[in-house]
């Protein structure tokens, strides 16, 4: 077992990361960082599954979802540091 692993534990992450996001939408303070990096993430994932074979599919969803959750989130926070920092 080597790196499959590694791709699993990915897909487990991304997972987590889908339902904080879902947790984070329903908080209207958190709601305009979050949708937003929801949508763009669920993107990132269905690009990642693209051309894949049915089988595996979610697994590079889940992939794919949690790099663009990591992007994008760092995108919101650097977004919201500097609101925050204008006001």
């Amino acid at each position: 077992m080597g790196g499959e692993a590694l791709f699993t534990i990915a897909a487990a992450l991304g997972a987590a990361a889908f339902l904080y996001l879902v947790y984070r939408c329903w908080e209207a303070s958190t709601r305009p960082y979050a949708l937003p990096t929801l949508v763009f993430s669920v993107g990132a994932g269905l690009w990642s599954g693209y051309g894949t074979p049915l089988h595996s599919y979610y697994i590079f969803f889940l992939v794919g979802f949690l790099l663009g959750a990591v992007i994008f989130g760092l995108h919101a926070a650097i977004i919201k540091t500097l609101i925050a920092k204008v006001e």
